[in-house]
């Protein structure tokens, strides 16, 4: 019996797929970069917010709370640089992928999440109906990955 790998391949997403090279961190390249940034920003935020001393010995009055403001404004650049790196493109991803489908008409050729490819015979609200060799199926709009080929006007 012959074992059949179905494997869906998009070129943007060929690095994530495939299994990391000997010698190459664990987390992705992104992540890895997030994680550099964000313990840099907490070194800074500690490094910050030790109470400074006068020439005298004696603690400045006012540095607790210029260590809580600056404290503060280092979680919220923390933050933002979360959100750049991380929630950001997702959101991005999805706009697309929600545009993808809203212009999936008759005869397109498209991919599958599964990684089957077909024609499609019919679009309706929540599903769409693909000729795939000699089969016909009906999958949900959002198992839609990728439009390889679309249809003529």
């Amino acid at each position: 019996m012959k074992s059949v790998v179905l494997r869906s391949f998009r070129a943007d997403r060929a690095v994530w797929n495939q299994p990391l090279p000997p010698g190459r961190p664990f987390l992705g390249s992104r992540l890895n970069f997030l994680l550099g940034i964000m313990l840099s920003l907490v070194t800074l935020m500690f490094a910050f917010t030790t109470p400074p001393t006068a020439a005298n010995g004696m603690v400045d009055a006012n540095a607790g709370s210029r260590a809580m403001v600056t404290q503060f404004s280092l979680m919220l650049v923390i933050g933002v640089v979360f959100w750049l790196l991380t929630i950001r493109p997702q959101q991005k991803k999805a706009r697309e992928q929600a545009a993808l489908l809203k212009q999936l008409k008759r005869n397109d050729k498209v991919t599958t999440s599964a990684g089957l490819c077909g024609t499609v015979v019919n679009v309706k609200d929540n599903t769409v109906t693909l000729r795939s060799g000699e089969s016909t199926l009906e999958v949900t709009k959002v198992s839609i990955v990728d439009v390889t080929e679309r249809a003529s006007s």
